[in-house]
């Protein structure tokens, strides 16, 4: 018997039975069977690990990276649904700050980021299968928050001599 393929659903396998005299009487049956998938591989990012830049003052709602995971298994067993790590940003929860399509793996902005306040936001996502049990992995995403020049500026030195009223 030659190993089965996962890329073939359904074979056909026809048995032959003899009965060993000369006469060689003999029967057969033809028996269908279905291979079924096991969850046996976890998703797969496309990248070890996604980086992406930002502008400050960038729209809320703007679309950041997007993440793919794919599964080698099959049907139920290869359908991936994205999650969005748990964490914080200057105490704020990390939902408040980007949110994840769950089909797609999009990572969008919910609010401006502003330089001055936030350079970097890093973050994991996991890409889960739809196997019972699920498997998963997870990987990481930094948003880097690209300055701009929207800041007067300010003269230090010297001091503003006060004014003395004659």
């Amino acid at each position: 018997m030659t190993e089965v393929e996962q890329e073939v659903l359904e074979y056909s396998v026809t048995v032959r039975a003899t009965d060993g005299e000369p006469s060689t009487l003999w029967s057969s049956v033809v028996l269908c069977l279905q291979v079924l998938d096991v969850n046996d591989n976890a998703p797969v990012f496309a990248e070890a690990r996604y980086s992406a830049r930002l502008p400050e003052k960038n729209a809320a709602g703007a679309l950041v990276p997007r993440v793919r995971a794919w599964d080698a298994d099959w049907g139920q067993n290869a359908r991936v649904r994205y999650r969005l790590g748990e964490g914080r940003v200057w105490g704020a929860p990390l939902s408040s700050y980007v949110s994840l399509e769950a089909e797609t793996g999009a990572l969008y902005a919910l609010r401006s980021f502003d330089y001055e306040e936030v350079r970097e936001v890093g973050l994991w996502v996991r890409a889960e299968d739809g196997g019972a049990p699920a498997l998963s992995s997870n990987v990481s995403v930094r948003l880097v928050i690209v300055d701009e020049n929207d800041n007067a500026p300010q003269v230090l030195y010297p001091p503003a001599a006060p004014v003395v009223p004659v």
